[in-house]
């Protein structure tokens, strides 16, 4: 494409992804891709991971295209979900976003690894795993704000920064294999004997995922562990039913 475009004569700007680093670029010594998160974080905190790009070199348009806005009586049928409770989870800005995380580093505490994984405590997460997931805010500017807030002594900021990690490693391991979504990571589960799918087994968390378009991470992880571990259901079918409820959960996010 890159090609194309210089032959046409036009100018074509290739902007980073919005992730701290490029994909595949985190390797071990021997130049191979990282299959363990701890090592993948000791490596990337000695990586050379850019500011965020300045906001002020981008211009809007003249005119901005006509929208329906959220209060859409066509959004509202496809939904069929029970508009009026799904409403008040939507924040469809980028301030709204960027509000979030000053929300949440001007409260955060020593105590958040270990109170991050309580879902009764709904202001112990950040809450901007669906905001990443839709680009309302990227990984740089909450790692650089993050860190700011560090050097003026708040809280446990790198346990924060750690989990903003584990999305850089989930996109990697996608990045270098790429199939991981649909066949296994270890070809010696491939024959694994499961049980087929259950179905209305969770029906309760299925409606609140639903209609907020999120699950606590601690929550998600012991669904996907009831549904494999002990249910003996394919994960593949897991993957399919967190992907219709929540369709930004069907990769690992932060909190």
């Amino acid at each position: 494409m890159a090609d194309a475009v210089r032959a046409a004569g036009a100018i074509l700007p290739l902007l980073p992804l919005a992730d701290l680093v490029a994909r595949g670029s985190v390797l071990t010594k021997t130049c191979t891709p990282f299959k363990s998160f701890t090592s993948f974080w000791h490596a990337l905190r000695q990586s050379d991971i850019a500011a965020p790009l300045p906001t002020s070199n981008l211009s809007p348009p003249d005119r901005w295209p006509v929208g329906n806005g959220l209060d859409w009586l066509k959004s509202r049928a496809a939904m069929n979900r029970g508009w009026n409770l799904g409403a008040a989870h939507v924040h469809a800005s980028e301030a709204a976003a960027h509000d979030r995380l000053d929300a949440f580093l001007g409260r955060i505490t020593a105590g958040y690894s270990a109170r991050r994984d309580r879902p009764a405590e709904s202001d112990a997460t950040s809450g901007l795993s669906d905001a990443l997931a839709v680009g309302k805010i990227s990984a740089r500017p909450i790692r650089h704000r993050g860190l700011a807030a560090q050097d003026h002594g708040r809280g446990r900021v790198e346990d924060f920064l750690r989990e903003l990690a584990w999305r850089e490693f989930s996109r990697d391991l996608f990045h270098i294999a790429p199939g991981m979504g649909r066949a296994y990571w270890r070809r010696e589960w491939t024959h694994f004997p499961w049980l087929g799918e259950r179905r209305g087994l969770a029906a309760g968390p299925h409606g609140k995922m639903f209609a907020t378009g999120r699950m606590h991470n601690r929550v998600r992880m012991i669904a996907a562990s009831f549904l494999v571990k002990h249910l003996l259901i394919d994960w593949r079918v897991g993957l399919d039913w967190f992907a219709r409820a929540c369709p930004i959960g069907r990769r690992p996010a932060m909190q």
